[in-house]
């Protein structure tokens, strides 16, 4: 009987430490998302902002999520709004240069504004989905735009695509 009575005394402490050591590290987790949330700051369309941006967005992927550090984090809105922000930047780049054209000015060629339409597009893509949309309050900047240029719009490298690899994937032949 004493034997099962200090094993339960044991397990009993075990499960305590396991506890405190898995509070402990979800307020750390929940701190470093915390501060990588207020590193964004004022977001612009620029590769600095988006490193940011990327940078909270790894601090919570790297998190356990049965912890739900999300509901821990305060500034968690804020991470969607820079998000927004960023998205919305890059299409009034766009649609300033396409306004500004189509106005006349001829220093802005439509490879530039192809170059921007990409931008934009794969901004919204790289955060957001299309039942999204509402979130971008001038989305429907990029989409009219987008349809203008439908017949120009090739795919071309733009900082939001995926890496090329040089070694392609073996095909495996199956049984």
């Amino acid at each position: 009987m004493k034997r099962k009575i200090m094993l339960l005394v044991i397990l009993v402490v075990l499960a305590a430490i396991f506890g405190a050591l898995t509070l402990i590290s979800s307020n750390r987790n929940a701190k470093t998302i915390t501060e990588a949330i207020d590193a964004i700051g004022e977001v612009e369309f620029t590769p600095e902002s988006r490193a940011l941006i990327d940078a909270a967005d790894e601090a919570i992927a790297r998190t356990e999520k049965n912890l739900r550090l999300e509901d821990k984090v305060e500034n968690i809105s804020v991470l969607t709004d820079a998000k927004v922000k960023y998205v919305e930047k890059a299409i009034i780049r766009l649609y300033r240069a396409y306004r500004d054209k189509t106005k006349g000015d001829d220093s802005i060629s439509d490879e530039a504004i192809l170059e921007y339409i990409r931008d934009a597009r794969g901004a919204f893509d790289l955060y957001f989905t299309e039942s999204d949309a509402s979130l971008i309050h001038n989305y429907k900047d990029l989409t009219d735009i987008e349809s203008k240029y439908a017949g120009e719009l090739a795919p071309a490298s733009s900082p939001f695509d995926a890496p090329k690899l040089d070694n392609p994937a073996e095909e495996i032949e199956l049984c």
